[in-house]
């Protein structure tokens, strides 16, 4: 079993896996430079519409070698980018508060009232060091 086998086994028992620093350093510093060009004196901020203001970089996320080949091992080679922001908020130190980022339950409800999850891949990336190292996702 390779590497991405042991992700995609991470990923079908728990719903998410991690892939440590497969950015670049002057990667992170320019969506952070971004966020700091939103953040202003706001507690939470979102910019959306990355992909068309800043295409380069918002294509760089998911045309890294690590995550698409991850992502076509999910779902196949014709993997379609559907759309990117930045979310971020003040830190816990600047807050008191601990953060948990997630994303909410998407997907489908068939007749059967069954939860069916989309082919699709919600991929969260993390512009500052987590403090016990892992995202603590939820499913709602």
């Amino acid at each position: 079993m390779d590497e991405l086998d042991n992700h995609k086994a991470n990923f079908a028992k728990t719903g998410y896996t991690i892939f440590p620093a497969v950015y670049d350093i002057h990667s992170l510093a320019a969506w952070r430079e971004i966020g700091e060009l939103h953040r202003q004196d706001r507690k939470f901020w979102i910019v959306g519409g990355l992909i068309e203001v800043h295409p380069t970089l918002a294509l760089s996320v998911i045309t890294n070698p690590t995550i698409l080949s991850f992502v076509e091992k999910l779902i196949g080679p014709f993997v379609q980018l559907d759309g990117m922001s930045l979310v971020g908020s003040r830190s816990s130190i600047d807050t008191g508060k601990e953060l948990d980022w997630h994303r909410d339950p998407w997907g489908s409800i068939p007749s059967s009232g069954g939860y069916e999850p989309p082919r699709a891949v919600n991929a969260i990336v993390y512009l500052q060091d987590l403090t016990d190292g892992r995202p603590r996702p939820h499913a709602g």
